[in-house]
């Protein structure tokens, strides 16, 4: 890959933060499962993107001789992402839907068990009692599955923020 006219380095890096989104997430499911819907695995699968992104970007400048427009970034930057995230959506899926279904009631009690924890911080935010209550009804009764509906829309919306970042970086990248 260190031609212009080589295949996209988005696919190569996408592939790469894919799989290792996937490993992350196993070593989540094997040590903390409740973690796998967490800020701190989110936060660990976006930074792992976004340093992929970066190094897309960076190889396909290199490839470029070291100018490269913004557009020209953007593609491999923006492919690692819709790569990497479809790789993390069907990992959810099959985790969720095929490997261990007890996820979902793991979840839901999980959820459930944050929301009864936080009831002093609600009272201190202002909530009512039946403010409070209506929270944890919605929490008790709300849906945890993953379904094929739900995990495209959540593709679909990681990929409009992902878009966002990825210019970000096309623009740390670019070089006229």
């Amino acid at each position: 890959m260190s031609n212009a006219n080589s295949p996209n380095q988005g696919v190569k890096w996408g592939l790469i933060a894919g799989g290792a989104g996937v490993a992350v997430g196993l070593i989540f499911y094997l040590t903390s499962p409740i973690k796998l819907q967490s800020l701190l695995f989110g936060g660990i699968e976006l930074a792992v993107t976004a340093i992929c992104a970066l190094l897309a970007g960076l190889e396909r400048r290199k490839a470029f001789g070291g100018k490269i427009d913004f557009k020209t970034a953007l593609q491999p930057i923006f492919t690692t992402f819709v790569i990497s995230l479809l790789i993390g959506v069907i990992f959810t899926y099959v985790l969720f839907n095929f490997v261990d279904s007890s996820l979902v009631e793991q979840m839901k009690q999980a959820h459930i068990a944050d929301v009864k924890d936080m009831k002093n911080l609600y009272k201190a935010l202002g909530y009512s009692e039946s403010d409070y209550n209506r929270e944890l009804k919605e929490a008790e009764t709300g849906e945890y599955g993953v379904t094929i509906a739900g995990s495209v829309i959540n593709y679909l919306q990681k990929l409009i923020k992902s878009f966002i970042l990825s210019a970000i970086l096309s623009l740390i990248v670019r070089r006229k």
